[in-house]
């Protein structure tokens, strides 16, 4: 007597399979899906509504080094941000100083955020400062600033003074800057003055004794690259004390003056040797004049840069007050959790399938 045809299995990775695969495991896919489901749309409707002020801030040229050895020394600061490893650096500075703690601190004084964030101690308050502060430079130099807070008019009004506490900060920091700079070059200008005088006393007294001040054709020439070289050194060495006052040793601004006089010296060095005493008068002067003419340059540009009242942060995008929320994305929220839930609750039917298969095998043998 022959049995009835039986029902052969469904072909593995197709769709009758998948559906019978999920019609089998309904309860337990409909359930995890459906009670996480749940709890994020519980989780969105109950979850405190946050707004975003934001800003965007034009690249800072000319930040010069004393804004930029502030920025390094607040880079050492324990809360991590993302400051001076940005593409620009005029904005990598900007955004150092405004996830610097003294600007946290003086907006603390302001807004008391210590008792808005119910922050037990500085630390703490901090690290809220900094979760709810965005900042974010692209390579076109443009610096996103933002602000996050339950309430709009809050969000925009702590995002205004901190632009403002920015530009009073950088103002007092170009004029200290600019102030000694000043001082600088006003007492290298006098120095520079007192040898350029010697040197024409020299070259009197060289004329009174010996009736002539006429080089030769070819130490002519040699004379006239060396005082070009050795005026661009003097230019250099300058600029080199310059930023040995505002930065590190370590500094690539530094490394790269230096790098720069050692390659003046080895042009120096590949010229010939000059032959009389009137040459060598005749190249100190061109060199001290010129040094002199590029102090006094240097002199002015600085009186100007002190006595500059400009606002140092230009916006692309001022703050305005948010009309719409920015947290939570409510839809967003729930579908995504709808399908990692969804994707969970099948492989966990696949694993449950699996176990009793093996349990089967098991039990066979």
């Amino acid at each position: 007597m022959s049995s009835g045809p039986t029902k052969s299995a469904l072909p593995p990775g197709s769709l009758a399979s998948l559906v019978a695969f999920k019609w089998r495991h309904r309860v337990l896919i409909s359930l995890i899906t459906g009670l996480c489901t749940l709890a994020a749309i519980l989780y969105v409707m109950l979850v405190p509504v946050k707004y975003t002020s934001t800003a965007t801030l034009l690249p800072q040229a000319g930040t010069g080094p004393g804004l930029l050895s502030v920025a390094a020394s607040l880079a050492g600061s324990s809360l991590p941000f993302a400051g001076l490893g940005a593409l620009n650096p005029e904005s990598a500075i900007q955004e150092a100083i405004i996830r610097s703690e003294r600007l946290a601190d003086l907006i603390d004084n302001e807004f008391d955020l210590t008792t808005r964030y119910k922050a037990e101690n500085r630390e703490t308050r901090l690290r809220v400062w900094q979760a709810s502060l965005g900042t974010q430079a692209n390579q076109q130099g443009l610096l996103m600033v933002s602000f996050q807070d339950e309430d709009p008019e809050f969000a925009f009004a702590v995002l205004s003074r901190l632009l403002e506490h920015l530009d009073e900060f950088n103002r007092v920091t170009r004029s200290t800057a600019s102030r000694r700079t000043r001082q600088f070059v006003e007492k290298r200008l006098v120095e520079a003055r007192s040898r350029l005088a010697e040197t024409e006393d020299a070259l009197v007294a060289y004329q009174a004794e010996n009736q002539s001040l006429a080089l030769s054709p070819t130490s002519e020439a040699v004379v006239a690259a060396g005082a070009e070289i050795l005026a661009q050194r003097v230019r250099l060495q300058i600029d080199l004390q310059m930023l040995r006052e505002s930065l590190s040793a370590n500094a690539p601004a530094v490394r790269n003056k230096e790098a720069e006089i050692a390659a003046l010296d080895q042009e120096l060095s590949k010229l010939p040797e000059l032959g009389s005493d009137l040459a060598v008068l005749l190249r100190d002067q061109r060199v001290r004049e010129r040094t002199y003419g590029f102090l006094a340059a240097q002199l002015e540009d600085a009186r100007i840069e002190e006595a500059r009242d400009t606002p140092t942060v230009d916006l692309l995008d001022a703050p305005k007050v948010p009309q719409e929320k920015s947290w939570p994305k409510r839809k967003l929220t729930v579908l995504l959790v709808a399908f990692l839930s969804g994707l969970l609750s099948l492989l966990l039917a696949k694993i449950l399938d699996t176990v009793k298969e093996v349990r089967q095998a098991e039990a066979a043998s």
